[in-house]
């Protein structure tokens, strides 16, 4: 787990390096010369993208990748960290305006890895108190609704989202240490499950034919 986060910052770093590189004026501009940065001549055909959000397909912090099937259509896969362990996310988008902006739909499926051993604090025939619990792994299916807008001349873009996640089966918690959960507790463990409202915004990266 830490492992992966760390891997994921530095994916994070790399695409702001990448977005300031993109949007940076060129040296002759900086030192006064008058230069217009051109846009690209052909759209996109790839984003790289980080994210995060409420039930955000990819996680609370989430690195994504939309490659662009056509004009209006992305192809999208995504990895990042979440309350419930590491989450992956494959699904689409279409989009109402060329190339891949203004409002877009879109669905797919999670998959959340979950969590050994965690330690929690809930209610137990002793009362509130922490116990040890393992959250086993969780599929969710999602729909949602986005809208892009251009960022600068190259394409990048920033977006917001919102949607709504369904698990694809009751979220499996073991207990593994501690007094016994009371049904209350268990319930409250559930509602911390992936599942529910999705709100969520991100910034896009455009990569482009050489």
């Amino acid at each position: 787990m830490k492992t992966s986060f760390v891997t994921l910052i530095a994916l994070l770093l790399f695409t702001g390096t990448y977005a300031q590189l993109a949007t940076d004026p060129p040296a002759e501009k900086q030192k006064g010369k008058k230069h217009k940065r051109e846009k690209p001549a052909k759209p996109p055909v790839f984003y790289i993208e980080t994210s995060t959000g409420v039930n955000n397909p990819s996680g609370l912090l989430g690195l994504d990748f939309n490659v662009c099937l056509a004009s209006c259509v992305t192809l999208d896969a995504g990895i990042g960290t979440s309350t419930w362990g590491n989450k992956l996310f494959l699904g689409s988008k279409y989009y109402l305006k060329s190339p891949q902006r203004g409002f877009a739909f879109g669905g797919g499926f999670t998959f959340n890895s979950g969590q050994e051993n965690r330690q929690v604090n809930t209610e137990t025939v002793n009362g509130k108190a922490p116990v040890s619990v393992s959250f086993k792994s969780q599929p969710n299916a999602f729909l949602a609704a986005y809208h892009y807008w251009t960022l600068g001349r190259r394409y990048n873009r920033f977006y917001t989202m919102l949607g709504w996640s369904v698990p694809m089966h009751s979220p499996h918690i073991a207990q593994v240490s501690g007094p016994a959960i009371t049904q209350s507790g268990r319930d409250h463990l559930d509602r911390r499950a992936p599942g529910g409202l999705i709100v969520g915004f991100g910034f896009s990266f455009s990569l482009h034919h050489m």
